[in-house]
């Protein structure tokens, strides 16, 4: 049995937030106190607190082992789930919750936004109606609930769920961010813009909440035209963004790339002999007309669009974890039988997700970094590259309040360099590589869009399909940056975008054009 007097010391020094102390303290006393539920626990709860996910579900899958009700733990378990994108063990973590503690709000608004994050958004609104069948009005349960209305683009409805609150008077800043979203899109911007300026002046609101409404204000002022006003609630978000001025490590292992992989050592990588056109890859920098592309193409019958898959990026960084070697250097180390097995794997993945159509699209942008070992793995796979003037690209970027880290978005300059970087990294696939690249422009998308779409469809492989030019009736959920786009007709009013910005734009086209390569701004 643990000294009690130590276990008071271990918690006093973890209510301090002197983790590092209260740590080793808590392994301690779990050598003499192995079946102490509270303590496994207790220390789960730390190294979460330390964002040390991956080691946290040991102890706290022991906690739940040992207490199969341990509402807390089963808690403290779904978050790290989550944080991890092991979403389906989240949603089994937040039912055990609820199911403890039927009444836990922030269980259900957990459990709905886990379920938001899949794409089951039916059933995140059926979780968020009985959190409001339990506490009417709350606000976290009806902001959540407008937020997925809105990514479903059931606009109408999401407004009028948190406009009665707004008259209210409330100055939740999540309700007050959604109301501003929605407002953008039943074009009354007016009012959402004056709630957001109202909330911004206020000094007592987290830096969390200060960001996702700085850049609603910043989209609700650029649709009024107040572009000096738009591009300052902008750069506060990207400031407040917790990854601002980190490393772009996307760049480093670009240019790695480039060093590392060239023809000959492209011909000597381990290959598959899978032999399968169904996967297609739309490659680009974000906000290039990627999920544009994608929608034309998941409106063809033999088609289905699969959204941005993370699988990619996690192979290439689960094989460097495996074999102890960065990315790419590690595939030197990867056998044909492992690399065929991984293959194998990932189209059964794709076949599963629709076994009547021929093609199945990935959207992840940032798949073009790995286009070597898409090409080692699926040789008969096409890819699209979507591409778009640097400034607008650039400035678009800027302008979204991405869900995942991008580190490089945060700051103009940043954002040139690595626009650069994936310039020079496209021009060296297009050497190495012996497969074909479909290049989409996005400007000649939006000029003529039935041009570039017969040619896209027949690269395909694909008999033309009119549903193609009527891509926006497709009622498809489309749960990225681009999600209310893609449900309009195509438009230009995005195009040469950047010359409302100019004036802001000097450390962006310093880097663009002190780079000493032809760039399309």
């Amino acid at each position: 049995m643990a000294d009690l007097n130590r276990i008071q010391q271990a918690v006093a020094l973890h209510q301090a937030g002197r983790l590092a102390e209260a740590g080793p303290l808590y392994a301690e006393l779990l050598q003499s106190s192995p079946k102490d539920p509270q303590l496994w626990y207790l220390y789960g709860a730390l190294l979460t607190q330390s964002s040390r996910f991956a080691e946290a579900v040991a102890p706290l899958e022991r906690a739940v082992g040992l207490r199969a009700d341990y509402a807390e733990a089963w808690s403290a378990l779904a978050r790290c789930f989550n944080e991890l994108r092991r979403y389906d063990e989240a949603e089994k973590a937040l039912r055990k919750v609820l199911r403890a503690q039927p009444r836990d709000l922030g269980a259900h608004c957990n459990l709905a936004n886990v379920l938001q994050t899949v794409g089951r958004y039916e059933a995140s609104l059926k979780v968020y109606d009985e959190a409001l069948a339990l506490y009417p009005g709350h606000v976290d349960a009806v902001s959540g609930k407008a937020e997925t209305l809105l990514t479903m683009g059931r606009y109408q409805e999401s407004f009028d769920l948190v406009e009665p609150l707004v008259e209210g008077g409330t100055d939740h800043p999540e309700v007050v961010r959604v109301y501003a979203e929605a407002s953008v899109r039943m074009k009354c911007p007016e009012a959402g813009l004056e709630q957001a300026r109202a909330v911004l002046a206020r000094s007592d609101i987290s830096e969390a909440h200060r960001r996702k409404l700085a850049f609603a204000a910043g989209r609700l002022a650029d649709r009024l035209d107040h572009y000096d006003e738009a591009f300052g609630y902008f750069q506060q978000g990207n400031r407040l963004d917790p990854n601002y001025g980190a490393e772009d490590t996307y760049l480093d292992m670009m240019r790695r790339t480039i060093d590392w992989w060239d023809a000959d050592r492209h011909r000597s990588l381990p290959a598959t002999g899978i032999d399968s056109d169904l996967p297609v890859f739309i490659v680009g920098m974000p906000r290039s007309g990627t999920s544009l592309t994608e929608q034309v193409l998941d409106s063809h019958p033999q088609v289905h669009g699969a959204g941005e898959l993370d699988d990619f990026g996690d192979l290439a960084f689960g094989l460097a974890w495996e074999i102890g070697l960065p990315f790419p250097e590690c595939l030197a180390k990867v056998t044909p039988r492992k690399l065929e097995r991984l293959g194998k794997d990932h189209l059964k993945r794709l076949r599963g997700m629709n076994r009547k159509v021929l093609r199945v699209t990935d959207k992840m942008p940032h798949n073009f970094l790995y286009l070597g070992l898409i090409a080692r793995m699926f040789p008969g796979a096409r890819i699209v590259h979507c591409r778009r003037g640097a400034l607008d690209t650039c400035l678009s970027i800027y302008f979204q309040n991405f869900k995942a880290p991008h580190p490089f978005a945060t700051e103009l300059a940043a954002l040139g360099r690595h626009y650069l970087g994936y310039l020079d990294l496209m021009d060296h696939w297009r050497r190495v590589l012996d497969m074909p690249v479909f290049e989409v422009s996005y400007e000649a998308m939006v000029a003529d869009q039935e041009t570039v779409s017969r040619d896209l469809v027949a690269y395909l492989g694909l008999p033309w399909d009119d549903a193609c030019l009527r891509f926006h009736e497709n009622k498809r959920v489309v749960d990225t940056a681009s999600m209310h786009q893609v449900r309009n007709p195509v438009y230009n009013r995005s195009v040469e975008r950047w010359r409302k910005y100019e004036s802001h734009l000097r450390p962006l086209l310093d880097v663009l054009e002190s780079s000493g390569r032809p760039v399309d701004l």
